[in-house]
């Protein structure tokens, strides 16, 4: 080989490794990107949910306590029947 044609043959061969690199970095880059994606919409699912049932409990609870403190104790009763 003459030697003007190795200098950017190996310029070249360089540039391509890390034009390669790159591209996996970006690829990677992206699959993490859709992984963060789906585990926000999972959590927002997630809470949306847990602040549901925390609602239903305080609402229930707040019923029964209002309940027997308002009919001294009859919401119990209420309850059974």
């Amino acid at each position: 080989m003459k030697k003007d044609f190795v200098l950017p043959l190996i310029a070249g061969l360089l540039l391509g490794a890390l034009l390669m690199i790159f591209w996996q970095f970006n690829a990677s880059l992206n699959n993490t990107r859709a992984s963060l994606s789906q585990i926000e919409q999972v959590t927002t699912q997630n809470s949306q949910s847990i602040n549901e049932v925390v609602t239903f409990i305080n609402q229930v609870s707040g019923q029964t306590q209002g309940g027997a403190q308002g009919q001294g104790g009859g919401a119990a009763a209420q309850i059974t029947e």
